[in-house]
């Protein structure tokens, strides 16, 4: 078995805060998709990924 991806949940308290910095710093620009709870912003090319958590899950 070979490892192809690894996603990490970062827990944060607010997704909407957070996520200036992973789109705007790190280029993560692609909102794979948001639920308010959970939101996974992708790189352009698809290799980096992360998955903001919040502990207000609606």
């Amino acid at each position: 078995m070979r490892v192809i991806r690894i996603l990490p949940n970062l827990s944060v308290a607010d997704i909407s805060a957070a996520k200036g910095f992973y789109t705007d710093f790190l280029g993560l620009s692609t909102e794979a998709f948001n639920l308010g709870w959970v939101a996974r912003y992708t790189a352009p090319d698809g290799d980096a990924a992360v998955q903001l958590v919040s502990a207000h899950r609606s």
